[in-house]
């Protein structure tokens, strides 16, 4: 089986044709978490358009264009170790403290930060297919998914959000201005 970079996090065998993805069913009918969970979907399928990424269509190095720190403009980079978004990531972490989310959803996530990029990665863009999460969901009930869903969600949405503003693609509306970056 080939298998490509861009959906090392997305794992089909936690999929069915006949259930909605939990990405999905824990948004509810709120439209605006429906909002952030298309940006979250982007990153999981590899569809988000990196600096790496958009290396391969505008014949450039592919490097972080936030950051002068010459690395790849990768998911990871972007999602977790570009020291231009350090800030809305801590940003994050401190709304940990201030959201109402169970002890369990937060051990997990503060749990999994420190282990690797890789697994925190997975928490981040699919929880669901995430050993320890199945198995905290297993035991506590589902709460636990739509928790680090609405999490990882707004994570997703923020460091979006904040890279489009610095590129200054972002309008007063809110609304991205052109998606070629």
């Amino acid at each position: 089986m080939i298998t490509l970079p861009s959906l090392q996090y997305f794992n089909p065998h936690f999929m069915s044709l006949s259930k909605s993805h939990p990405l999905w069913k824990t948004c509810g009918d709120n439209s605006f978490e429906v909002s952030k969970a298309i940006i979250q979907a982007k990153f999981l399928s590899g569809r988000y358009r990196t600096d790496k990424l958009l290396g391969h269509f505008n014949k450039t190095d592919g490097v972080c264009c936030l950051c002068s720190s010459g690395a790849p403009g990768t998911l990871e980079h972007l999602i977790l170790l570009c020291p231009s978004l350090e800030h809305c990531r801590q940003n994050q972490f401190e709304g940990l403290k201030h959201n109402r989310i169970s002890d369990i959803s937060r051990d997990l996530i503060i749990s999994t930060y420190k282990t690797s990029v890789p697994n925190f990665m997975q928490l981040l863009l699919d929880c669901s297919s995430y050993p320890p999460v199945i198995q905290a969901s297993q035991e506590y009930g589902n709460n636990i998914l739509n928790e680090l869903f609405k999490f990882s969600r707004t994570w997703c949405y923020n460091i979006h959000v904040t890279r489009m503003k610095m590129l200054g693609l972002y309008n007063k509306n809110g609304r991205t201005i052109s998606t070629t970056k």
